[in-house]
C-alpha cells in the first residue's frame, strides 16, 4: 500500500520522530484500539475515526512487523466493556 499526504504541512503523516522511534523498536509494540462500529458513530465523528484507523495502519506498516494492532469493539464484548 502507498499512502500520500498532499497537505502542505504533512498534517496527516507520521512525523520524523515517530518514524525514528518505530525504526529503533527492539521489541514488539502492541497497540490496542477501541472503536465502536462506524455505522453507530455520529456522522460528525466518522471522518476522525477514518483518520485514526488510517494512522494506526500506517504505524503498523512503518513498524515492519514490530508493531501489532488489535482492534476491539468496546460494546461488543463484556470483558472489554469492563
Amino acid at each position: 500500500r502507498v499512502r500520500i499526504d498532499l497537505t502542505t504541512d504533512q498534517l496527516w503523516s507520521a512525523s520524523a520522530s515517530t518514524r525514528t522511534l518505530l525504526d529503533r523498536l527492539d521489541q514488539r509494540l502492541l497497540i490496542e484500539a477501541y472503536f465502536s462500529p462506524q455505522e453507530k458513530l455520529p456522522v460528525a465523528y466518522r471522518e476522525t475515526r477514518k483518520w485514526a484507523e488510517s494512522f494506526l495502519d500506517e504505524l503498523v506498516q512503518l513498524g515492519q512487523g514490530k508493531v501489532v494492532l488489535q482492534r476491539y469493539d468496546p460494546n461488543g464484548d463484556d470483558a472489554v466493556k469492563k
